[in-house]
């Protein structure tokens, strides 16, 4: 689902930590968060002609779901699972023809490049930047209230608080508690999820007493904020 809170259901993240929690520690994995271009809620709502799951919404479940504490993160595409291939030109496959399915539309083949599958080597990318095992969840570094459904901002840290990363899902600002970090000065990059690229940022100066907001560069758009103690000149 596309926002799983709007049918009263937990998001992702939600049952991540809920399990990470849980002791001892064992790894954590989403094995269905999303297909890439599913109708949304379909196997709720019954109906296949409504919006449908884009890359935007398979980069939040998968970015969630690692800074939560999962181990990993499994893609999928809803014309891939099954190696679907139209009977002819617009077939839309819905629970209720013969054969039924979820809205399986394209050719599974030219699925394998959609944009939300290709976009999975930018998370895998960032997360093998620095010690794998080496990072926890932090929800404490956002600065409560955190938003709710598609908003929610996620964060992990390494364990000496030496680096943090925080997925803003949707370009709204949001405050850290950036003391919780190893200071006194961090080195602050916008990373993007579509892409790979980084942005640069003025350095942060951290203080017991000092919180930061960081608003993402451009809104309506998914970004994931790295910060790192800066290094001795």
């Amino acid at each position: 689902m596309i926002d799983s809170t709007a049918h009263g259901l937990p998001e992702n993240h939600t049952l991540i930590v809920k399990d990470h929690a849980r002791q001892p520690i064992k790894p954590v994995l989403d094995g269905e968060p999303i297909y890439e271009d599913t109708p949304d809620a379909v196997w709720i709502v019954k109906r296949v002609d409504g919006s449908r799951a884009g890359e935007d919404a398979v980069r939040r479940k998968a970015y969630w779901s690692v800074f939560s504490g999962a181990c990993g993160h499994t893609y999928g595409h809803n014309d891939v699972y099954g190696f679907f291939t139209p009977a002819f030109p617009g077939q839309v496959l819905s629970l209720q023809t013969r054969p039924s399915g979820p809205g399986q539309r394209g050719d599974w083949r030219e699925a394998l490049q959609a944009p939300g599958a290709t976009q999975m080597q930018h998370l895998r990318r960032l997360i093998e930047s620095g010690p794998y095992f080496d990072r926890m969840p932090d929800p404490s570094l956002v600065v409560t209230p955190n938003a709710t459904g598609p908003d929610y901002v996620a964060a992990c840290r390494a364990p000496d608080a030496r680096y943090a990363l925080v997925y803003f899902p949707s370009g709204r600002p949001a405050t850290l508690r950036s003391p919780l970090l190893h200071g006194p000065r961090l080195t602050a990059q916008w990373y993007d999820p579509r892409t790979g690229a980084r942005r640069e940022l003025s350095p942060v100066d951290v203080a017991p007493w000092k919180t930061t907001e960081f608003k993402p560069p451009a809104a309506d758009q998914d970004w994931v904020l790295v910060l790192e103690a800066q290094k001795s000149q």
